[in-house]
């Protein structure tokens, strides 16, 4: 099979669909990226939107950076698919300054190798979402189009799949 660099591009930009479409629908990162966050203080513990969280750069409580680790101002829990961030230390909790969006968190969240299920998932619609753009001979799939891939994908999936995929969707997300 002959590709030209039209069919590359297209391809390209599928792979970034599936991509998109697959976070949105498991409300969490899939592949890694910068994520800067407001959150409101008062409780021991904030909930970091974007999983799994691989690492915190910065947080700012109420204008004064904070620093990070062991036995000092906050720590990630250990699980980073929850997407705690404790005030305080392993050893001394406490809880964060009350405000409201006082809190800043810039951090990396994302698989460091997504699992099989969901790579296989978002091959799936690049898949779908291909075979359509050539039959309509249309260049590009709109979102839309890919969140039905999604929905088309999944439930193709085998019962033990699917239970790999659902366990990676997000706390909240139906």
């Amino acid at each position: 099979v002959d590709v030209g660099a039209a069919d590359v591009d297209q391809l390209r930009w599928l792979c970034l669909v599936a991509t998109d479409a697959v976070a949105r629908d498991l409300g969490r990162a899939v592949v890694r990226e910068v994520v800067v966050e407001k959150q409101s203080g008062g409780d021991c513990h904030l909930r970091l939107r974007r999983t799994p969280v691989r690492s915190v750069t910065s947080v700012v409580e109420s204008g004064v950076t904070l620093t990070g680790g062991e036995d000092v101002d906050f720590t990630l829990d250990d699980n980073a698919n929850t997407g705690l961030l404790y005030r305080g230390s392993t050893t001394s909790t406490s809880r964060w300054a009350c405000g409201r969006r006082n809190i800043t968190v810039t951090y990396v969240a994302g698989y460091t190798r997504a699992p099989h299920v969901l790579r296989k998932v978002a091959l799936d619609v690049v898949e779908r979402a291909w075979q359509t753009s050539q039959q309509a001979g249309h260049d590009l799939v709109d979102d839309v189009t890919a969140d039905g891939a999604v929905f088309a994908a999944v439930g193709t999936l085998t019962a033990p799949e699917r239970g790999a995929y659902e366990s990676l969707r997000s706390v909240g997300i139906a």
